[in-house]
């Protein structure tokens, strides 16, 4: 399917106004819409890019077993913002 720029160009206009807007991973699960109890916070990854010899690679981690939110999950290294970052 071939789309033409114009209506490219909205499109993805559309997805950045959507990406902007305040979102949590609440927000990919409408069932959980109703446990969000606490307010939303500011928060920061690092996406770190570095060459192997099979091309560009990103650096992922994996989240401890232990954690009370996200266990296990591969994620970008970062978190919440604090105050001194």
């Amino acid at each position: 399917m071939t789309v033409p720029p114009h209506e490219l160009r909205a499109r993805l206009l559309t997805a950045t106004e959507r990406s902007l807007a305040a979102s949590s991973d609440f927000d990919l699960n409408p069932v959980s819409k109703e446990k969000r109890a606490a307010p939303l916070r500011d928060a920061a990854v690092l996406i770190g890019v570095y060459s192997s010899l099979d091309g560009p690679c990103i650096l992922l981690t994996r989240r401890a077993a232990h954690l009370k939110h996200h266990a296990n999950q591969v994620a970008f290294p970062g978190g919440k913002v604090e105050a001194k970052d």
